[in-house]
């Protein structure tokens, strides 16, 4: 085993799109159109598009191709709200939300947005299945069913993986079949701490195909996972995981196997555990800092490399085949870092830093289908590559100041940074929120009143330094 220290949605007419082609200097070229509401998470197309969790439809131009439409006739009312939206590589769509009849459920759309099936994830099964208590002493019987479900993402065949918690004892396999799982104390992952009020939840994941046949489930005892990234290259997970260890952690492979994660002296720990495809423990990332050690936003690209945004005060380490440090000073600092699939070899690409032990990152991670890696809200400094200015509508507000004028010490001025393979390509001065690759190169995202796409000009891609 190896191990590394380091750390609502508004019909659009098509007067209301604004086409900025440049002007002068090479600069980006852009779409922007208004978006009211709460900034909500985009989800790149299988061509020029994308879609908004809210279940709208746009091309990269701002012309709104649709909206997802729910069939009364296969479950009822749709759900109150979409939970994961995800787009295959034909251009299906898949959601998850819960249904008043079926409860949280998984449903496939063509890609105009038309529901084709709808599958139940799960259903309670009786609490006598379980080989342990399902709540606490004074508690009362949980309501068994999933708590919560999103989708990984579909792989090339049209496989859907998805994940979440559950509670009490669930049936994840659709009838005729039967899985049953159950969220013991012993067992849980999430609130098995004996003070805490909240039920046990167990992790689990599940597969479906394109057509809705259920492809079998797991579940992976005492992994409090996070966040949660699928290698569609060799079916393998990322689960970031932290809290306060002592000197290991126990888990359980799906298969029964039991595995244990050291740490060096008692401690709030942020890890990243690695899972090969049948659920074995195959490394750990250990992401370590004086404190407020934290990875956040990890994705996977299409060759299985893993890509995440750690934060931390100060000094980010790595520790592995070689050892190197990021060279932050004492600060809080924000780094790239990867994990390449070919030599394993964990590598800090970029920090940057404030002179503040109070300040704090808003930056969003996305990977592309060509491998493009685009940090939302990346602070400057992060990896900055070709700087190109922005239009006139997406320019970065002011910096907020003090009664006297003084911009604060933790402020850090938000870009959009678009790399390949970790290489900066260009960024922009961007304050960009949920922004996404689009196969055609165009890069989309929401700012605090619109929608927008940008792309550089072709002078700009034509000058840029060749890789």
């Amino acid at each position: 085993m190896w191990a590394v220290v380091a750390m609502a949605c508004v019909s659009l007419a098509p007067e209301a799109v604004r086409s900025q082609p440049p002007v002068g200097p090479p600069q980006l070229e852009a779409h922007v159109w208004p978006h009211e509401g709460r900034p909500e998470t985009l989800v790149a197309g299988a061509a020029d598009d994308f879609w908004t969790i809210s279940g709208a439809h746009y091309r990269f131009d701002g012309t709104k191709l649709g909206e997802l439409a729910f069939s009364d006739r296969l479950a009822g009312k749709p759900p109150g709200r979409i939970e994961s939206l995800r787009v295959g590589p034909r251009g299906q769509v898949f959601v998850t939300g819960v249904w008043p009849s079926l409860g949280p459920a998984l449903s496939a759309h063509d890609p105009n947005g038309q529901q084709l099936w709808v599958r139940a994830l799960g259903r309670g099964a009786p609490k006598g299945s379980a080989t342990g208590p399902v709540r606490r002493g004074r508690q009362e019987e949980p309501i068994p069913g999933i708590t919560s479900a999103e989708i990984l993402g579909v792989d090339s065949r049209g496989i859907v993986q998805v994940s979440g918690w559950l509670q009490g004892c669930v049936d994840l396999a659709p009838r005729p079949a039967s899985s049953v799982a159950c969220a013991t104390i012993a067992l849980a992952g999430k609130n098995f701490v004996g003070d805490v009020d909240a039920y046990p939840e167990l992790f689990f994941t599940t597969q479906f195909d394109a057509s809705g046949a259920w492809k079998g489930s797991r579940t992976f005892p005492r992994l409090p996972a996070r966040e949660v990234a699928w290698s569609t290259a060799d079916d393998g997970l990322a689960v970031t995981a932290g809290g306060w260890w002592m000197t290991s952690l126990a888990i359980q492979a799906p298969a029964g196997t039991p595995a244990s994660i050291p740490f060096d002296g008692a401690g709030e720990k942020s890890i990243v555990v690695l899972l090969d495809r049948h659920g074995h423990l195959g490394g750990v990332l250990h992401f370590m800092a004086l404190e407020g050690q934290a990875v956040r936003s990890v994705a996977f690209d299409r060759d299985g490399s893993l890509w995440m945004l750690a934060t931390y005060q100060p000094g980010l380490e790595v520790r592995g085949p070689g050892r190197a440090r990021s060279g932050a000073a004492a600060a809080t600092c924000l780094s790239l870092v990867s994990l390449p699939k070919k030599n394993q070899r964990p590598y800090v690409h970029a920090s940057a830093c404030l002179p503040s032990l109070s300040a704090s990152y808003s930056a969003m991670l996305s990977v592309a289908a060509d491998d493009r890696v685009i940090i939302s809200s990346a602070p400057d400094g992060l990896l900055q590559g070709r700087a190109l200015e922005p239009p006139q509508d997406l320019a970065r507000p002011p910096p907020p100041r003090d009664v006297g004028g003084n911009v604060p010490r933790d402020y850090a001025p938000p870009r959009l940074v678009v790399t390949r393979h970790g290489e900066p390509e260009w960024s922009s001065p961007i304050s960009a929120w949920y922004a996404v690759g689009l196969p055609n190169g165009w890069v989309c995202f929401e700012t605090s009143k619109s929608l927008a796409c940008v792309s550089p000009t072709a002078t700009t891609q034509s000058s840029a330094r060749p890789r």
